[in-house]
């Protein structure tokens, strides 16, 4: 069965980048997620992933979805389950940051036409 797990390198490049083009500090950052300074200190190290909470402020104050830094993996060749092309395709897209949420949705419905037209010829 799948399993989803944070992705928080990607968060923490994400959170980096747009406190750069707000031009503010990791403080300023804190404040305006209202978390602790301590809270990205212990993320930027690597030493912890945020709680639901604060992962759920940051992706706010990032202004995307809270799936945006989800990454789903498959963890049992027992089972013989595989999360199907058109589900990873949506985790990967979910995670780029430089296409819009329409460039998403429309990269994902095309991919979706495209499998059923090739299942269809098969």
């Amino acid at each position: 069965m799948p399993t989803a797990k944070m992705n928080v390198s990607a968060l923490y490049t994400a959170l980096d980048r747009k406190r750069q083009l707000d031009n503010i500090s990791w403080r300023q950052l804190a404040d305006a997620a209202d978390l602790s300074p301590s809270t990205l200190s212990r993320i930027r190290n690597g030493e912890a992933r945020p709680n639901v909470d604060a992962y759920l402020a940051l992706t706010s104050w990032l202004g995307v979805e809270p799936g945006e830094f989800v990454d789903h993996v498959s963890t049992s060749s027992n089972s013989g389950e595989e999360v199907d092309f058109p589900t990873q395709i949506a985790s990967v897209l979910r995670a780029r940051t430089d296409l819009t949420e329409r460039d998403k949705a429309y990269l994902e419905d095309l991919i979706a036409l495209t499998i059923k037209r090739i299942q269809a010829e098969h």
